[in-house]
Parts: structure tokens; C-alpha cells; sequence
């Protein structure tokens, strides 16, 4: 491979996301610039995931933007997957060939096998398997875990890197929509004006409580 290639593949990534991060400090203000761009740094940071960061940056934000915190809060989380992965994918043999990153890495891989034998229809359902896999907060899940999982199966790593961006953007929007609306249940039971939405509002944040709760014992050791 050429060095001009190889600088390619590896700075043009992170040049991505530094456009991103530009884009958003162009377009929103300053005080509400670095709560997402918060929400965007901590998503690196385990066990933090999008079933965190998206409700963050959706709450955050609904006050000032209102439905729009949804395609904000899609946008800010999910294309970090996606620029992850595409990094992984152009990257692949160099990282594997790096002394710290290197064994860590096939470590991960080790784990992810382990968990295949658990997620079987990720195998059976191939691309679509990766699809989602990454929208669904598994442990694992995102970028990462997507290009491992694509790499374990066999599957082309375009192909691959076009589900990992399908999955991630998808889940990213669920997760906004669900925390959105749950938001809005809340200060409605705040409010107590209606008993009918209250009861409503009531429930739909005990299933988004028991979902939270059942993903983060998932991903507990």
C-alpha cells in the first residue's frame, strides 16, 4: 500500500469528525455546542452507550429545539459509530499490527466469540444480523463491535461498513424518539393538569425504566 494511501485511510476518519464537530459548533450555541459535543466525547467513555448519550442529548436540547432535539441527538451519537467503523475497515491490518491496540483488540474478538454462541441469529441473518445488532444497545454493540462482528462472519467489510451506518443511525433514532416522548411523559406527570395522560405517562416510564434496566444488566460482567 502507498503512503499517500495509507495517510488517506487513516486521517481522513477523524478529519470526518472533526467536520462534524464543526458543524455542530457553527450551528448551534455555545452553551448547547458543549453539551453535545459532552454527550459525543463520553460515548467513548464504556459503559457509556446510545441508550445514554441519546436521552442526554435529547433532554438537553428539547427545551430550546424541540422535535428537532431528534435528528440532532441522531445525528451527534450516531455517525461516531460510523466513522469507527470506517476507520477499522480501511485500517484493519495496521491495527491489528500495533503492540498495545493489537492484542487488545483480539481479546475483544475472543469476547465477541464467546457471545456469538449466545446471538446465533446474528450469524443466520447475516447483514441484516449487523444491522441489528448495532441499532440494539448489546453489550458489544456500535462500531466496534460491528466491524469485529462483520470480520468473524466473513462478510464483506463494505457491505458490512454500509450496515454498521444503517444500524447505528436507526438505533440512535429509536432510542431519541422513545426519550423524546418519555421526556414529555414525565413533566406531564409533573404537571398533573390531565389524570388520564398522567396514568399514561406513568406507564410509559416504567417501560423505559425496565428496558434501561434490562440492557445495563446485560452488560454488567
Amino acid at each position: 500500500m502507498r503512503v499517500t494511501e495509507r495517510l488517506f485511510r487513516l486521517f481522513v476518519p477523524p478529519a470526518i469528525g472533526v467536520f462534524m464537530v464543526l458543524l455542530f459548533y457553527l450551528l448551534l450555541p455555545y452553551d448547547y455546542f458543549m453539551k453535545v459535543a459532552g454527550a459525543m466525547f463520553l460515548y467513548f467513555v464504556p459503559p457509556a452507550g446510545k441508550e445514554s448519550m441519546v436521552p442526554a442529548v435529547v433532554v438537553l436540547l428539547k427545551e430550546a429545539y424541540g422535535i428537532w432535539s431528534i435528528p440532532i441527538a441522531t445525528l451527534a451519537i450516531g455517525y461516531i459509530d460510523g466513522m469507527v467503523a470506517l476507520f477499522l475497515y480501511w485500517n484493519w491490518d495496521l491495527i491489528q499490527s500495533i503492540p498495545v491496540i493489537g492484542p487488545a483488540l483480539k481479546r475483544f474478538e475472543e469476547s465477541m466469540r464467546r457471545k456469538m454462541k449466545k446471538r446465533e441469529w446474528v450469524r443466520r441473518l447475516g447483514y441484516v444480523g449487523i444491522v441489528l445488532f448495532v441499532a440494539f444497545p448489546f453489550q458489544g454493540s456500535g462500531g466496534v463491535g460491528g466491524t469485529i462482528m462483520g470480520h468473524m462472519l466473513g462478510l464483506n467489510p463494505r457491505r458490512v461498513l454500509y450496515a454498521i451506518a444503517i444500524g447505528a443511525f436507526l438505533g440512535c433514532f429509536l432510542i431519541a424518539v422513545i426519550s423524546y416522548y418519555a421526556y414529555g411523559a414525565a413533566m406531564g406527570i409533573l404537571s398533573g393538569d390531565n389524570p388520564v395522560w398522567t396514568v399514561l405517562s406513568i406507564a410509559l416510564i416504567t417501560v423505559v425504566a425496565v428496558a434501561i434496566w434490562i440492557i445495563y444488566r446485560r452488560k454488567s460482567p
